[in-house]
């Protein structure tokens, strides 16, 4: 016999918990940003200048992490 619930209340709990869930959720997708006033704001779009130019010291994250991947194997061929 399970100490902490009984059949009914796990029930409940389950039921109670999904319909939590389920008023946080649609909550959460028909949020809108308001500002002071409590009007919604308008969408702002930015015009966003692209550099196709890369520098010789320019890394991305993925690079890095591939050298450090093979740092590591190296380390553990060395080691053993």
């Amino acid at each position: 016999m399970n100490v902490f619930f009984s059949g009914c209340s796990t029930q409940q709990f389950l039921m109670y918990f999904w319909y939590a869930f389920g008023r946080f959720a649609w909550k959460w997708v028909r949020a809108r940003e308001t500002d002071a006033t409590g009007t919604t704001r308008e969408v702002v779009r930015e015009r966003i200048r692209i550099v196709r130019v890369k520098e010789p010291g320019d890394v991305n994250v993925s690079t890095l992490m591939s050298l450090a991947m093979l740092a590591g194997l190296a380390l553990l061929a060395a080691i053993r």
